[in-house]
């Protein structure tokens, strides 16, 4: 039984140190856990090939890369659990589902900066989605 479910979305640059940034994560994620030790946290991301093993081995549940998973079993993963937390009574769940592999190939990033920080996206929120979208190659097929 879970008090409340905490989504905690991660983006680590592919240029950054990935075991310090593996290392700061798990720590916010340790405190979260510690501090609403009866919530169901997860951890969602773009991970860029970081090693989670030894710093998070119990969020390893990858769903990318992987030749028998997909975005359709995230989503049903994460709805199961939220579905089987929702049965109790009190309880409520907020889930949000990104996929960004392909959604913003021709995109203009500053342009779309500008409109979500027009309609109240939290600058912070902003400049993260900036920053992924720049710090990688956007290709169409």
């Amino acid at each position: 039984e879970f008090s409340c479910v905490i989504l905690t979305a991660v983006y680590i640059p592919p240029h950054v140190n990935t075991d310090a940034a593996v290392a700061q994560l798990a720590d916010i994620v340790t405190k979260t856990e510690n501090f609403n030790h009866d919530s169901f946290v997860v951890v969602a991301g773009d991970f860029n090939r970081a090693n989670l093993k030894r710093e998070m081995p119990k969020y390893v549940q990858q769903f990318a890369y992987r030749q028998t998973r997909s975005v359709e079993d995230v989503v049903s993963f994460g709805l199961f659990y939220a579905l089987h937390h929702l049965e109790n009574p009190n309880t409520y769940a907020r889930i949000l589902f990104v996929d960004y592999s392909s959604a913003f190939n021709t995109i203009i990033p500053a342009k779309l900066f500008e409109k979500i920080e027009k309609i109240g996206v939290p600058h912070v929120m902003c400049l993260w989605i900036l920053d992924f979208l720049l710090k990688r190659p956007q290709v169409v097929k």
